[in-house]
C-alpha cells in the first residue's frame, strides 16, 4: 500500500478515455450531454471522487452542482450521474446507477470490472491498486476527464506530487493524537477524505467539523487536539472561520493547494502518514475486517 502511495502521480489519467455519449439499454436511449446537475455516487473509497469534484466545482464555479450520492436510494429527476465504485461491485453504487436509468438519467461507470461494467452502459475501466483508497489518482482524474468531455470545463494535472518528509511526519505526530478534523465546507470533501483515511489505515476514530455550521453548535463543547484545514484559494469567510477556530481552542493548520496537485500531494501524504502509523503500532493498514464483516452479513 505506502508503494501505491508513493507511485501515485503514475496513476494520473494523462489522456482523455474515450466513451460513447449515445447509448442503449434494455430497449431505452440515452444521450449524455450538459446539464446543471451532476451526480457522483460511489462509497468509501470511491466515494471521495464526489467530494473532492463538489469541492472543486464550488471553488472554480464550474456550470453544474455536483450531488454527492452515498446511498442505495437516488431521487433525482434529472442530470448526469458518473457511478464510481472501485470493485464495480458496490451494492448502493449499482442499485443508484440502476435507479438513474429507470429513471432516464445517463450513466457513466468508473471502475476496474465487476458488475457495473456488465450494465451496458459507457464504462472506463481504470489500473488496479492494493486498495480503493489507494486508487484515489486514476478514479478521480477518470472523473474530471469526464467532465471535460461533456462540459469543457479546464483543468491542469500536475508533473509530479513531491514527496516532503517532514509533512508526513507533522501529519503522523497530529493523527497519533486522534483529532477533530476542522474544515470550511469549500473543502468539506478533503477534511473526509482525511478522517477515512484515518478510519480505514490507522483503524482509529477521528471526527470532522464544517464550518460555518460548526460555530453554531460544535464550537461550545469544542477541545484540543485539532486539525484544521484551510487554503489560499477558499473564500475569505471560511478562512477567517478556521484561523478563528485555531485561535480560540488551538490545534494544528494546514494549509492545502486546492487544486488538482495540490489536493492530490497532500492526500498522498495523508496516507503514507496513516498507513505507517498503522504499521508502528503493529497493525495491517490493507486489511478492513470490520468492514468485511458487514458485507458477510448483508
Amino acid at each position: 500500500m505506502i508503494e501505491d502511495y508513493m507511485r501515485w502521480e503514475q496513476y494520473i489519467l494523462r489522456r482523455a478515455p474515450d466513451f460513447e455519449l449515445k447509448y442503449d439499454v434494455g430497449g431505452r436511449r440515452y444521450e449524455i450531454g450538459p446539464d446543471d446537475r451532476v451526480y457522483v455516487a460511489g462509497m468509501g473509497g470511491s466515494g471521495v471522487v464526489g467530494d473532492l469534484l463538489r469541492d472543486l466545482s464550488a471553488l472554480y464555479d464550474w456550470p453544474f452542482d455536483v450531488v454527492v450520492v452515498k446511498d442505495y436510494f437516488f431521487r433525482g429527476r434529472r442530470g448526469l450521474m458518473i457511478a464510481v465504485s472501485y470493485s464495480g461491485n458496490t451494492v448502493e453504487t449499482i442499485t443508484a446507477a440502476q435507479e438513474a436509468l429507470r429513471r432516464g438519467i445517463p450513466v457513466v461507470a468508473i471502475t476496474t470490472g465487476g458488475r457495473l461494467a456488465e450494465l451496458g452502459i459507457p464504462t472506463i475501466r481504470v489500473p488496479k491498486a492494493s486498495a480503493p483508497r489507494a486508487a484515489l489518482p486514476q478514479m478521480f482524474t477518470a472523473a474530471l476527464w469526464v467532465l471535460r468531455r461533456i462540459y469543457g470545463i479546464e483543468f491542469a494535472l500536475p508533473d509530479s506530487l513531491p514527496y516532503d518528509s517532514a509533512l508526513e511526519e507533522r501529519l503522523k505526530s497530529v493523527i497519533s493524537r486522534r483529532p477533530t478534523i476542522v474544515a470550511p465546507a469549500s473543502m468539506q470533501g478533503v477534511a473526509y477524505r482525511v478522517k477515512n483515511e484515518i478510519n480505514e489505515n490507522a483503524k482509529m476514530d477521528s471526527p470532522v467539523e464544517i464550518l460555518p455550521e460548526a460555530h453554531h453548535n460544535w464550537i461550545e463543547g469544542a477541545s484540543s487536539p485539532l486539525m484544521a484545514l484551510t487554503s489560499e484559494q477558499i473564500p475569505l469567510e471560511h478562512r477567517r472561520r478556521v484561523e478563528i477556530t485555531v485561535d480560540l481552542v488551538g490545534g494544528e493548520l494546514f494549509k492545502v493547494d486546492m487544486t488538482i496537485g495540490g489536493v492530490l500531494t497532500f492526500l498522498k501524504h495523508v496516507g503514507l502518514a496513516t498507513a505507517k502509523l498503522a504499521l508502528e503500532r503493529g497493525i495491517d493498514p490493507l486489511k478492513t475486517p470490520r468492514i468485511d464483516l458487514i458485507k458477510q452479513r448483508l
